[in-house]
């Protein structure tokens, strides 16, 4: 394939609400190849993910992958394949209540994940990241109007830990 016209994004967590839209709105210019990757899981209705990808996998410029960010050797296919210019990060195991009752998926899937993504950037010479966080790495105790200059370093959660640590990782 000849990529030489087109800017190539890679998008995880493509399935999710933030993802499918955003997929939506970068295939409006046809020079923008996507190349789409979520696991699937069933962290929520599986076949809502599966409905917001049916209307972006008939778009020639949409390619998915159902791959785990975990999964360092397939997400390597990627970057191999594809000349990659802007990774737009959206992967993440969500939801503060169950990450009370497996802290250790959410620090692999939010923490492992996003620095598997980090060293294949490294590695393929990519150095532009867009990663989403989340609200809950503001302490919720706090009665005052987020801002993002917040201190963030005292989570209320092992979701929101694991989301600091993934905001961290992107520093270095």
């Amino acid at each position: 394939m000849d990529f030489t016209n087109n800017k190539v994004y890679l998008i995880t967590g493509v399935a999710g609400f933030i993802g499918s839209f955003l997929v939506k709105k970068l295939l409006v210019n046809e020079h923008n190849l996507i190349i789409g990757v979520d696991n699937l899981n069933g962290s929520y209705d599986v076949n809502l993910k599966k409905f917001r990808l049916q209307s972006i996998l008939k778009n020639k410029n949409f390619y998915f992958y159902q791959i785990n960010i975990l999964n360092f050797n397939d997400m390597e296919y990627l970057f191999k394949k594809y000349p990659i210019s802007l990774v737009i990060h959206l992967a993440a195991r969500a939801g503060v209540r169950s990450s009370l009752e497996i802290p250790e998926l959410y620090y692999r899937e939010n923490v492992i994940g996003t620095l598997n993504i980090l060293k294949l950037m490294t590695k393929y010479n990519i150095n532009n990241i867009i990663a989403a966080s989340t609200s809950s790495v503001y302490n919720s105790n706090s009665s005052e109007i987020f801002k993002e200059s917040a201190k963030i370093s005292e989570p209320s959660s092992p979701y929101a830990a694991s989301k600091i640590a993934m905001e961290n990782l992107l520093y270095v």
